[in-house]
């Protein structure tokens, strides 16, 4: 048999990678022994799915790159997985968070374990109510409740408590199964960055940015065009 190694350099040049879609940078740094267990890794999940993955260096630090979508779910894998949460100003507690656009790197901050969300009392920084709050190792001094910064997205032009989704007028809460939790120093918006140029809204509940459901996907939205 003849072999024709030229062919061969021709197949492999022609050869080129898709581009990857923007992502937005994600960055903090756990807090490793408040938590119960050894963090094995930092993941963000949509629906079950895994968008992106971060180690754990020996300090704590890790950084995600996480793609335009919606219906994000941050959590840190140990012998239980512990969600991050997001306490609102507003009176809700997110659990959840959005994509719009990608930008400048999200700092965290430090990321503490926390246990309950639900039952732990919070001292809010970077609003009106309390715009200079000063916090000792993620505690307020004065009032012993956990501390969190509440600030909005520069630019955005919008805060970040959650729109109310709950029953006769309560402020919505999507952390009713989080028993687990930790909490970060700056908030994670619920809506990160604002949306610029190419539409990655919902399309027949698929993200057209990412390819995975959104809006309780495509049975629950049928064909919008129809």
């Amino acid at each position: 048999m003849k072999y024709f190694p030229h062919l061969v350099a021709l197949t492999v040049m022609g050869c080129s990678s898709t581009p990857s879609s923007p992502t937005q940078t994600v960055r903090g740094q756990a807090a490793v022994s408040s938590f119960p267990s050894t963090i094995e890794e930092v993941r963000v999940d949509h629906g079950g799915v895994t968008v992106a993955s971060s180690a754990v260096d020996a300090q704590g630090h890790f950084e995600l790159a996480i793609p335009i979508g919606s219906g994000y779910r941050l959590s840190f894998v140990t012998s239980n997985d512990v969600a991050l949460v997001f306490p609102r100003s507003g009176g809700s507690i997110d659990s959840q968070f959005d994509v719009k656009a990608a930008g400048t790197a999200f700092d965290l901050g430090m990321v503490r374990y926390l246990g309950d969300p639900k039952t732990t009392q919070y001292a809010f920084s970077g609003t009106s109510e309390a715009p200079g709050s000063e916090c000792e190792d993620g505690i307020d001094p004065t009032t012993g409740f956990v501390c969190v910064d509440d600030d909005q997205v520069e630019g955005c032009g919008e805060g970040n408590d959650t729109e109310d989704n709950g029953a006769d007028g309560e402020v919505g809460d999507d952390s009713s199964t989080v028993t687990l939790a930790a909490v970060a120093d700056h908030n994670l918006p619920s809506t990160m960055g604002c949306a610029e140029g190419e539409d990655h809204d919902c399309e027949d509940g698929i993200d057209p940015a990412t390819g995975l459901e959104c809006d309780g996907g495509p049975s629950a939205n049928g064909n919008d065009g129809a």
